[in-house]
């Protein structure tokens, strides 16, 4: 990968880093749940393997120690890039319903976090919380953007925000998805410390993962 921002280093191997990570996120639960492992140890063990492509320096990996100003920019982008994407959502759902294009009310996630057992939902907070943001942000902040922004900056910033959006194959979600792309491009660039995009992503999934267990038991309370 070509060197692009002063404060970090090359990042080894990047190729063979991006080609593990996309194989693990997309096949690696499915193999495990193939070999008779529970959704929330399939999940979790593919990402925890997914982190060993997240080896290196802290140059190499763009973070710097962590600092008050972090969190709160962290909580500042979350709050701004929530808001556009609910205002967006409404009218991209018109859109889609419009050309009687099919999608999904949530993502997969929600409906495991509905039906798993308690060890498997623990399992896959921690994944979603924890391991995911990780990954997601070497992948996509250090891998993908590094490769675009070698050829130019401000097409990189956005051109990494669709792909992060539309990786995630959830197509009711694009443009929340993107602007959260560009909330957590933002914040690295910004502070140059990639631990401050991984928070932010960190408190987006968290939230995200409340949210859902909280509808899920008011469904089951009240039908």
């Amino acid at each position: 990968m070509i060197k692009t921002d002063p404060w970090q280093e090359e990042l080894p191997f990047a190729p063979f880093r991006c080609a593990w990570i996309i194989f693990l996120i997309y096949f690696g639960p499915t193999i495990f749940t193939f070999c008779k492992f529970s959704v929330g140890i399939s999940t979790v063990f593919t990402m925890f393997l997914a982190l060993l492509a997240c080896i290196g320096t802290p140059e190499q990996l763009g973070i710097k120690r962590v600092k008050g100003k972090d969190f709160l920019l962290a909580v500042g982008v979350y709050c701004l890039v929530i808001s556009c994407a609910a205002i967006s959502e409404p009218f991209w759902k018109i859109f889609l319903d419009s050309h009687n294009i099919e999608y999904a009310q949530q993502q997969e996630i929600a409906d495991t976090l509905g039906s798993s057992s308690i060890i498997d939902k623990v399992l896959l907070w921690v994944s979603t919380c924890v391991f995911t943001p990780v990954v997601e942000e070497v992948l996509f902040r250090r891998i993908i953007y590094g490769w675009f922004a070698s050829k130019n900056r401000y097409v990189a910033f956005f051109v990494t925000s669709a792909i992060f959006s539309l990786m995630h194959f959830f197509i009711l979600g694009i443009p929340s998805l993107f602007f959260m792309g560009l909330g957590f491009q933002f914040v690295y660039l910004l502070h140059k410390n990639l631990w401050t995009a991984i928070i932010l992503h960190s408190l987006v999934n968290t939230i995200a993962c409340i949210a859902m267990s909280l509808k899920f038991s008011f469904e089951q309370l009240f039908g």
